[in-house]
C-alpha cells in the first residue's frame, strides 16, 4: 500500500528543539516587558508571527524529508539464454540414454527441443521465461517464435551476462539459464561474471564437451585496388578448433586459376595468421576465393572458405600530356607526373608554326587508343581543328580527357571546336579574367573522389582555401551541360552583385570521363 513518512536529517534535533524554546520564551519575554502603547490583542498577535517565523527557521534546520513509499509486485523473471554461435551446428550422435535412437543431431536441433520443454513446464504465477540468444552479442527471442539459427562467429558467454544485467535492471531478475555446448572463446570470463551477478547461473551442457576439428576463416585483409604485373599481399586469420597436428594448405584461387597459397600449421587452438603474395594478370574486376580443403573429421566446411574481389588495374597508366607550346606550365606538369612511377608520361609540344617541337599527336584512333588519359595544355584552333570526330570515338572507348584551359583554349574558335566535348559551356565573349582566385570547395565537390581530400568536410575545406590563389580562369557557366556532370570548385569574384566562376568541373561525355580546370598557371 503506498505511505507517506515524515522524518528528520539532522543530527542535531535535541540542540535545536532546546534552542527552539529559549527563543520562544525570549520572545514571550521582549512582548510582556514592551512599553508601547499596543493593545493587549496586538501584543498576542505580533508574538505568535514571532513565534511562528521561529519555529519556521529551525524546522528547516531539522531537514525534514517527506517520503512516499509504494511496494510495486513484478514477476520473477528467468531468462533462458541460448548459444547461437557457429559451432551450435555441429552434429553428435545422441545414444538411448539421452532419449534418442542413436541419431545424428545439430547442437541446435537439441537446444530448440529443450526450450519446447520449458514452455510446457508449469511456472508459478509470480515467475515468467524470457528467451534470449548469444553469441558476440545478446538478442531477445520472442517466445512464440522460438526457431533458431546458428549464424554467430564468436561465443562471448561472459559479454551476453554482462549485456544482461544491463538490460534486465527493470526487470525482477531471479535466475539464468544457459544452453551451450560450452564453447567460450571470445570476451571476459564467465566465471567472473557469474559470480557477481547476484542470481543463480545454470548451465545446461550441449553436445559433445570434445568439439570435433573446425578450421575457419576469420578477417581476411585484401587490397582494394591491385595493380597488373605488381605483386600484392592477402592476409587472414583462421580460427581452428580441436587442432590436429600437421599443416593444411591455404589457396587462393580466381575462376579455377591458382593465384597463390600457402600452408598453415593447425597444431594449437585459436586463432593463426597467415598472408599469400599474389601477382594478377589481367585487368578489371577480379572475383578471387581464399580457400582451405574439408579436413578428416571436419563437420563444418561453410567457414573453410571467403570470397572477394579486387580491382586490377593497369601497372602504369599511359598519359598522352599535350601542350600547345614549351612553357613553365608544360615543364611543371611533365616534372611532377614523372615522379609517379605508375605513370607513363608521353610528351607532345607544339611549335610556334604549328609543327611538333617534341613527339606527335597521334592522328588515329587505334594509336590514340593506346593511351588511357589524354591531357591537353592549352591548345589552340590550329591543334583542334579536324580531331572532333577522332576525340569523340575515343571517349567512346571508356577513355578519360582532362582539358586544362588557357587564354587559346577560352578563344571563340577554339572552344566552338571543343564545345560537344566539354563538361560545361564556356563564354567565348568574355574575355580571359585576370585577378587572384581561391578555391572554393561546392557540396558536390566533397561527394567526389577528385576533389575529397579528407574526409571530414570541414578539413577538405580548410585544404582547398591554403591553395595559393591564381592569376587568371575562363569565364564559363556553373550550369553543368548534361546531367552527370558537377562542378567541384568555384572562384567567388570580388564584385558586385557577387558572383561566382567554376574552377574545375567533371562530367562524362560519349561514355568516357571529361574534366576542365578554368583556372591558370599551375606551376605558380
Amino acid at each position: 500500500m503506498p505511505g507517506l513518512d515524515l522524518s528528520f536529517q539532522s543530527d542535531r534535533f535535541l540542540l535545536l528543539f532546546l534552542v527552539l524554546l529559549l527563543l520562544l520564551a525570549w520572545s514571550y519575554f521582549l512582548y510582556r516587558r514592551s512599553e508601547a502603547p499596543l493593545k493587549r490583542s496586538t501584543k498576542t498577535v505580533l508574538v505568535a508571527l514571532r513565534c511562528l517565523a521561529i519555529l519556521a527557521v529551525i524546522f528547516a534546520l531539522w531537514q525534514p524529508l517527506l517520503s512516499f513509499s509504494d511496494k510495486v509486485s513484478r514477476p520473477a523473471e528467468i531468462a533462458v539464454l541460448v548459444d547461437t554461435s557457429s559451432s551450435m551446428n555441429f552434429s553428435d550422435i545422441v545414444g538411448p540414454a539421452s532419449g534418442g535412437e542413436g541419431l545424428s543431431k545439430s547442437r541446435l536441433e537439441v537446444a530448440e527441443e529443450v526450450l519446447k520443454e520449458l514452455g510446457t513446464v508449469q511456472l508459478p504465477e509470480a515467475a515468467k521465461l524470457q528467451y534470449w540468444t548469444f553469441s558476440d552479442s545478446l538478442r531477445r527471442l520472442r517466445a512464440e517464435r522460438l526457431s533458431l539459427s546458428a549464424q554467430g562467429g564468436k561465443t562471448s558467454m561472459g559479454e551476453a551476462l554482462v549485456l544482461l544485467r544491463e538490460r534486465s535492471l527493470d526487470e525482477n531478475l531471479s535466475a539464468v539459464v544457459i544452453l551451450s555446448d560450452g564453447g567460450n572463446n571470445s570476451g571476459i570470463d564467465p566465471l567472473v561474471v557469474a559470480s557477481r551477478l547476484g542470481v543463480p547461473v545454470y548451465a545446461v551442457g550441449i553436445g559433445d564437451p570434445q568439439p570435433p576439428l573446425d578450421v575457419a576463416f576469420g578477417e581476411v585483409n585484401s587490397p582494394e585496388v591491385a595493380y597488373s604485373q605488381i605483386p600484392a599481399k592477402l592476409e587472414f586469420t583462421v580460427k581452428v578448433t580441436s587442432p590436429r597436428k600437421g599443416r593444411v594448405p591455404v589457396f587462393l584461387k580466381s575462376g579455377g586459376k591458382l593465384y597463390g597459397r600457402t600452408d598453415l600449421t593447425i597444431d594449437q587452438p585459436g586463432e593463426q595468421t597467415g598472408e599469400i603474395e599474389f601477382t594478377p594478370q589481367e585487368t578489371g574486376t577480379r572475383f578471387l576465393q581464399v580457400s582451405i580443403p574439408p579436413q578428416k573429421g571436419e563437420k563444418v566446411t561453410e567457414n573453410n572458405y571467403r570470397s572477394f574481389s579486387i580491382e586490377v588495374l593497369k601497372s602504369k597508366l599511359k598519359i598522352l600530356l599535350v601542350s600547345s607550346r614549351p612553357g613553365w606550365e608544360f615543364a611543371f606538369l611533365q616534372r611532377t607526373l614523372e615522379e609517379n612511377t605508375k605513370l607513363d608520361i608521353k610528351p607532345v609540344v607544339y611549335g610556334p608554326d604549328g609543327g611538333f617541337l617534341s613527339g606527335t599527336l597521334p592522328a588515329t584512333l587505334e594509336a590514340l587508343a593506346e593511351y588511357d588519359i589524354l591531357i591537353f595544355i592549352d591548345p589552340g584552333y590550329r591543334q583542334l581543328s579536324g580531331r572532333e570526330e577522332v576525340l569523340k570515338r575515343y571517349l567512346q572507348g571508356r577513355h578519360s580527357i582532362l582539358f586544362l584551359l588557357g587564354e587559346d583554349l577560352s578563344s571563340a574558335k577554339a572552344s566552338s571546336v571543343m564545345s560537344d566535348l566539354l563538361p560545361l559551356d564556356l563564354a567565348p565573349t568574355e574575355e580571359v579574367v585576370k585577378g587572384s582566385f581561391s578555391l572554393s570547395l561546392t557540396p558536390d565537390g566533397f561527394l567526389h573522389p577528385v576533389a575529397r581530400l579528407s574526409e571530414d568536410e570541414k578539413t577538405n575545406r580548410d585544404l582547398w582555401r591554403e591553395v595559393p590563389p591564381f592569376q587568371f580562369i575562363v569565364p564559363g557557366s556553373l550550369k553543368p551541360r548534361e546531367p552527370r556532370a558537377v562542378v567541384l570548385l568555384t572562384c567567388p569574384l570580388a564584385v558586385k552583385p557577387p558572383r561566382e566562376l567554376p574552377a574545375v568541373v567533371a562530367g562524362e561525355r560519349y561514355g568516357g570521363k571529361t574534366m576542365v580546370v578554368t583556372v591558370f598557371p599551375l606551376w605558380r
